[in-house]
């Protein structure tokens, strides 16, 4: 029970700044994963802003608190290009917040992971993730998610990690070209 709330409210803070991105596994920062995302989402320039999706997203559902209060997470974070395909397709037209939710939870683990322990030289390594479900991280830095390997709905392509080790005070970051989409989100 206590997994599930940590995770609801993680998934609400998973918007960062790309003025605020520290790479490398060093002493935590000062600015929570919520404070990232939120700078990233809010940014002056509009054209630095790229997490405005998840941004909405985590506000929506409530999840931003917990990125922003204790624990230590790292959050597999879609940019706004990521959302494009799923936007334009309406995949995320009529989710409850409870589905919107899960999808969130699904970029987000326990613990700090620097990449060097998220991505395995020589084989495929399995994360679980928030909601309880995995996702698997291939030696190219690819991600294949249950839906990736169930074959179903949207057909993406795997999510790359396009940059890794944003460090954070209360975790890490590892920004995405892709959204993730567990399985349970069918049932």
């Amino acid at each position: 029970m206590l997994k599930k709330i940590i995770a609801s409210s993680i998934a609400a803070s998973l918007l960062f700044s790309g003025s605020l991105l520290a790479k490398g596994p060093k002493a935590p920062a000062e600015d929570s994963i919520a404070a990232i995302v939120t700078a990233l989402a809010t940014a002056e320039n509009p054209a630095d802003r790229e997490f405005t999706v998840l941004y909405s997203l985590l506000g929506a559902t409530g999840l931003a608190t917990v990125l922003d209060e204790g624990g230590q997470f790292t959050v597999f974070a879609p940019t706004d290009a990521a959302f494009a395909p799923l936007l334009a397709a309406g995949a995320l037209d009529g989710l409850t917040t409870a589905q919107v939710a899960n999808v969130l939870l699904y970029h987000v683990t326990d613990g700090r992971r620097w990449s060097n322990s998220v991505v395995n030289r020589s084989n495929s390594k399995s994360i679980e993730m928030l909601n309880e479900e995995f996702i698997f991280v291939q030696p190219d830095k690819s991600i294949m998610d249950t839906n990736d390997i169930n074959d179903m709905v949207l057909l993406l392509d795997d999510a790359k990690i396009d940059t890794p080790n944003v460090n954070a005070s209360n975790g890490v970051i590892h920004i995405i070209d892709q959204v993730l989409l567990p399985a349970s989100l069918l049932d």
